[in-house]
């Protein structure tokens, strides 16, 4: 019998600005996981259900892999059915991929677990992560910086708020979604914050309303031969 996890929402504590100075060099679980996503796997079992194969791939990368059977059940989706048959040897980032989009299935690093869902889905569970919060006097600048690296999630502030990145912000809350910290922070220092596709970025408020009034920035799927890692680096290159 296999015992799989099953996605529940938890709450990922944030060290106040004092403790993380103190602990800068320290991987967050977020982080470990990203840097997990570089390790080679290899998988060779053809024609074997979804479960199995996370299974086996949890096993070999001791990476908390997480199945959300809620959203999966809500496409009718049955992990336990659908048929994996793909041979692997590549880094599990990429593998994963690899599986996932045979079924529109996406992952999202959220908190201490990989979570297995639907590609919508992928993007909100990792959005609206609750998160608790201690920023006190922070540079707005360095608290997207922590929050994005913490995280692990594509949080960029526009070049154009060149002004504001440097003000202090001050924030407090407890088991509130990621997106409405962010939100919150940017409306501080007279910003606002939109989602771009799976990326929440900072702006003036005439940049914002521009980009909202722009058609939707459709999703393209990343070829097999591209490395999500490289993707997910270049993106942190524009939070810089």
């Amino acid at each position: 019998m296999l015992a799989l996890g099953v996605w529940a929402p938890d709450t990922k504590t944030m060290p106040d600005s004092s403790e993380s100075r103190s602990r800068s060099s320290a991987r967050t679980p977020a982080e470990q996981i990203k840097k997990a996503l570089e390790q080679k796997v290899t998988v060779d079992l053809p024609c074997q259900p979804l479960t199995e194969v996370i299974r086996l791939l949890r096993d070999q990368s001791h990476v908390n892999l997480v199945l959300d059977r809620q959203a999966l059940s809500q496409m009718s989706f049955n992990p336990d059915e659908a048929l994996v048959s793909t041979p692997l040897s590549m880094r599990l980032g990429s593998g994963l991929r690899q599986i996932l989009s045979q079924h529109n299935l996406d992952y999202a690093i959220v908190g201490d677990m990989l979570l297995i869902t639907t590609e919508p889905m992928a993007i909100e569970r990792q959005m609206r992560q609750p998160i608790s919060i201690r920023f006190q006097h922070l540079q707005l600048k360095t608290a997207l910086e922590r929050l994005a690296r913490e995280t692990a999630t594509n949080i960029v502030l526009d070049p154009a708020a060149i002004q504001q990145m440097r003000v202090p912000v001050t924030l407090i809350v407890h088991d509130a979604p990621l997106e409405v910290i962010v939100k919150l922070l940017a409306n501080q220092v007279g910003l606002k914050q939109i989602r771009v596709g799976n990326v929440m970025m900072v702006t003036t408020k005439a940049n914002a309303a521009e980009l909202q009034e722009s058609p939707e920035i459709p999703h393209i799927p990343i070829p097999t031969g591209v490395d999500r890692q490289m993707m997910d680096d270049f993106l942190f290159q524009l939070k810089r």
